[in-house]
This record gives C-alpha cells, sequence and structure tokens, in this order.
C-alpha cells in the first residue's frame, strides 16, 4: 500500500512540475520587456513577442525614427507614434490596427499586406506610399497627399478619408464602400475599377478626366464638385463608355 501511494505522489508531483514548464516554454508569457523599437529584422520577434504579452506599455515612441529601416511584419497595434519617422521604412505584413501615426513622416513607406484597421494617419505625409493588398477598414487618413501612392486592391470600407487628395495615386480594384470622401481631390483620378457602394462624396472635386467606376453615374446629384463638366455631358460620357464596352464584348 505504501509503495502505491509512493507512486502516486510522484506522479502528482511530476505533474505540477510539467504544467509549470508548459508555461515557463511558453514564448510569449516569458517575453522579456524591450526598451526600445526594433532598428532590424532580427529583434522583430522579440519585440513582437513582448507586445504580445504587454511588455511594450510605457515606451516613449512618439517622434521615434525608423527612416529607411527594413522591419518586417513588425507587431505596433494600438501603439502611439504620432509623428514618428518612417519615411522609406518596409513593414510588409506589419500589425498597424489602431495605431496612431497622426502627422508622421509616411513618405514612401512599404505597407504591402498591412493591417491598418482603425489606425489613424490624419495629416501625415504620404505621398509614394505603397499600400497594396492591405486591410485598411475604418481607417483614418485625413487631409493627406497621396500622391504617387499605390493603393492597388486595398480595403479602405467605412475609411474616413475626407479632405485627402488622391491625385496622382494608382487605384485599381480598391475598395471603397461606405467611406467618407467629402473635400476628397479626385480630379483626374482614375476610379474606374473601384468599389464605391455607399460613399460620401460631398464637396469632393472632380473634372473631366475622372474616370468613375459604373455605379456612379450621376456624381453632381451625390454634391461633387465638377470643374469643367455638365452633368448631361457625363451622362453622355458613361452611355458612349457602356457602347464601347459592349461592342468589345460582342467581338
Amino acid at each position: 500500500m505504501r509503495g502505491a501511494i509512493a507512486v502516486l505522489l510522484v506522479l502528482a508531483l511530476a505533474g505540477c512540475r510539467g504544467g509549470g514548464d508548459g508555461q515557463r516554454d511558453d514564448p510569449v508569457a516569458n517575453a522579456p520587456a524591450v526598451s526600445a523599437l526594433p532598428h532590424d529584422r532580427a529583434a522583430v520577434e522579440a519585440w513582437n513577442r513582448a507586445h504580445a504579452a504587454g511588455r511594450t506599455t510605457g515606451l516613449e515612441l512618439v517622434g521615434v525614427d525608423r527612416s529607411g529601416l527594413d522591419l518586417g511584419a513588425l507587431d505596433l497595434s494600438g501603439l502611439d507614434l504620432a509623428k514618428a519617422k518612417l519615411g522609406g521604412a518596409k513593414l510588409v505584413g506589419a500589425d498597424l490596427r489602431e495605431t496612431r501615426l497622426g502627422k508622421a513622416d509616411l513618405r514612401n513607406l512599404d505597407v504591402r499586406e498591412a493591417r491598418l484597421d482603425g489606425a489613424t494617419l490624419d495629416h501625415a505625409q504620404v505621398t509614394g506610399i505603397v499600400l497594396t493588398d492591405a486591410s485598411a477598414e475604418g481607417l483614418g487618413m485625413r487631409w493627406v497627399d497621396l500622391r504617387d501612392a499605390d493603393l492597388r486592391r486595398t480595403n479602405f470600407h467605412e475609411a474616413d478619408l475626407r479632405g485627402t487628395s488622391f491625385v496622382g495615386a494608382v487605384i485599381e480594384d480598391t475598395r471603397l464602400d461606405r467611406a467618407d470622401l467629402r473635400g476628397a481631390d479626385l480630379r483626374g483620378v482614375d476610379l474606374s475599377s473601384a468599389s464605391m457602394i455607399d460613399v460620401d462624396l460631398r464637396g469632393a472635386k472632380a473634372d473631366e478626366a475622372t474616370r468613375w467606376p459604373a455605379g456612379i453615374r450621376e456624381p453632381i446629384a451625390r454634391g461633387v464638385e465638377l470643374d469643367g463638366v455638365t452633368a448631361k455631358g457625363l451622362a453622355l460620357e458613361h452611355d458612349a463608355q457602356k457602347r464601347q464596352a459592349a461592342e468589345g464584348d460582342s467581338d
């Protein structure tokens, strides 16, 4: 009997130690605190573990400079990076959800395949930004200049893009459904392949070179301010485009 009890005690102690070992082996729970934003990709994994464990809080990141660095899929979700200098950096696949980047220098930043849902980029410098194949639902990006930006295949569903200039931006298969484009500058922009369901266009600026998706036949009726074109002329242009497309299909 005493032998059986001893065996049970040994097994119980081993089980307790096994549970403790499992916790000690948890890379997130035991991630060490970090003292600074990474300077290279080698430190990204440790940073991401620390951030997941809540051990990046209290760091002063406002105005931080990581210009031109390749930081890969860095997790910056929920952090305050206002006025940060990230121009020319690479954050491909990064997690920027709810990140505050107001007035940051993001010129020529590469954020392909990144997650920017709920992030704030108001008044940021974003010319030349590469924002393709990304998720940016609910993004706040007001009063910015998107000249030379690449926005192909990105989802801006319900994004706040008021006052933003899209002049010179590449928009292809971009989703702008339910986005707020009040006061946006769309002059000369090709929106023909974009999805713009229930988009708010009041006060947006466009001209005869602006190309609209099939669902927006009368932008003037939606509050768009058109330079050098009348509603009648725009309707006739759309009719001509539809006829050309039909003829192309029949061929």
